[in-house]
């Protein structure tokens, strides 16, 4: 997705490259990264959310993704950018992911540790690429989902699909197995949300309206 918060600068370099080429990621100016870190820091991840910044560990979870356990799922995946201006530019050679996230299910355990008994799996995945600013550091964690991004065979779920992978097709990852948009589907869902009733269908705005979640609810226990 692009949301207002990380997409107010406007990258000006020319580090930017088609799909297909080796996972790198784009080169935020100073001023970019003055502007990210002028954000007041936020809170510690709570207990389920499992954040990878290092290589290593991108290549433990990625693994866990292709695995055996994780085959039939679809993923919800989610990404978070800088270094654009979407009200003028387009994601095609323009903007930094400086993180993105992965759910497959509650059960999945992508902590470091084994789970003792009583305790709960960390089942939300929080990938940090921006790793302040050092785009050599987010290049391996790149290349470490690379073939989970890739693999047609395992199904993804986006919101605003096209934006996300425009964005890490600038990383160098040609995204595969597109399973569906959950922005399209609430416009289908509800078409006169955005001009009638002045909602939208930004992420924050969709999982925060009862009604859509309550109707969501009301379908699930229907089937």
């Amino acid at each position: 997705t692009s949301t207002s918060s990380s997409s107010t600068t406007t990258t000006t370099g020319s580090d930017d490259g088609d799909a297909g080429d080796e996972p790198r990621a784009l080169r935020l100016t100073p001023a970019e990264l003055a502007a990210l870190a002028a954000d007041p820091p936020g809170d510690p991840a709570p207990p389920y959310i499992h954040v990878v910044t290092d290589a290593r560990d991108a290549e433990r979870v990625a693994s866990i993704l292709t695995s055996s356990l994780c085959r039939g799922r679809v993923f919800a995946c989610d990404t978070e950018v800088a270094g654009i201006d979407i009200a003028k530019e387009s994601p095609c050679g323009h903007g930094a992911v400086i993180s993105f996230t992965i759910y497959c299910g509650d059960d999945v355990h992508f902590g470091a540790q084994g789970l003792r008994e009583g305790e709960a799996p960390v089942n939300q995945l929080f990938v940090d690429t921006l790793l302040g600013g050092d785009a050599d550091a987010a290049a391996p964690i790149f290349a470490a989902f690379k073939p989970f991004f890739e693999d047609a065979t395992i199904l993804k779920a986006w919101h605003n699909y096209s934006f996300d992978r425009h964005v890490l097709g600038n990383a160098g990852i040609d995204v595969k197995g597109f399973a569906g948009d959950t922005m399209h589907m609430a416009r289908l869902f509800d078409s006169s949300r955005g001009r009638v009733r002045g909602k939208g269908y930004s992420l924050e705005s969709l999982s925060n309206d009862a009604e859509i979640l309550l109707g969501s609810a009301a379908a699930a226990a229907e089937s």
